[in-house]
């Protein structure tokens, strides 16, 4: 299991220019790194790989980890196990791990968290990891966090939790155009007899009562009884990390800023 980094080519082209002609240590390994992105964004694993590791290569000499230094650092890794070097990709995680933790900043704090986790294979922490990335911003992440622990939630027997973070890696994943991820994603949980509750591309609106997936739709529908999340979780067999994971997404869907403004909505919808 691996961390990724994706980069559209069109966008990452433009950095590559700018990073490979200033001369600039760390400019150049910058734009070595939006090459890298784009050639695994094209599914060209091999040239991906071999670019993220010069451009790992030239941060690494050109001074101290920072917040962005790590990312050729998982491409690299991640290309690995797309060339099915499992083995090689696992060691170069841990290595990521190691100068996660060497560096200072919030966003390799993330990183060297989310690490331990797939080291772990900890869905708890992979789940943590994703409300981390969540709170940050960082959706690609966020969506790697939750696919990884869908699938520590499968192995362990929970199927109906991993198919819920399936389906909110998968709403990421559609979001960004991440359509590679997607297939993978799928294909992982598939191993485990886990498929999504929705099949293809999600053609459900981004905002509104409409863009509430069933599961929300429920939840929703729960919190406007005046459950709380402890009764919700009950009621539905499910963490109640879960539940404020999916009460998080539907204010956010709907607009909203508290619980009692959904409330209040809902009855208003239900007459």
């Amino acid at each position: 299991m691996m961390v990724k980094v994706g980069v559209r080519p069109g966008r990452s082209s433009r950095s590559a220019v700018k990073g490979l002609a200033s001369g600039d240590a760390h400019a150049m390994a910058y734009g070595l790194q939006a090459v890298a992105g784009a050639w695994r964004w094209q599914g060209r694993f091999g040239r991906a790989l071999d670019v993220a590791s010069q451009a790992a290569a030239a941060l690494e000499r050109a001074g101290p980890v920072s917040d962005s230094q790590l990312d050729p650092h998982l491409i690299r890794a991640n290309c690995l196990f797309d060339l099915d070097r499992d083995a090689e990709a696992q060691q170069a995680y841990a290595a990521d791990l190691r100068l996660a933790e060497r560096g200072q900043g919030p966003a390799l704090h993330r990183s060297a968290a989310f690490a331990a986790a797939i080291l772990a294979d900890d869905a708890g922490a992979l789940l943590m990891a994703a409300d981390g990335y969540t709170a940050a911003g960082r959706p690609m992440l966020e969506a790697q966090a939750r696919e990884h622990a869908a699938e520590a939630l499968a192995a362990a027997g929970q199927d109906q939790e991993a198919r819920l973070q399936l389906d909110a890696a998968q709403d990421r994943y559609t979001r960004l155009g991440a359509t590679w991820d997607a297939s993978r994603a799928d294909a992982r949980l598939r191993a485990h007899g886990i498929r999504r509750g929705v099949h293809g591309p999600r053609r459900r609106p981004k905002a509104g009562w409409d863009a509430l997936t069933d599961t929300e739709q429920t939840v929703a529908a729960l919190l406007a009884e005046g459950l709380s999340n402890p009764d919700i979780a009950g009621r539905m067999f499910i963490s109640r990390r879960t539940v404020q994971f999916h009460v998080s997404n539907i204010l956010a869907k709907l607009g909203l800023s508290s619980r009692v403004e959904l409330a209040t909505l809902v009855t208003r919808r239900a007459g």
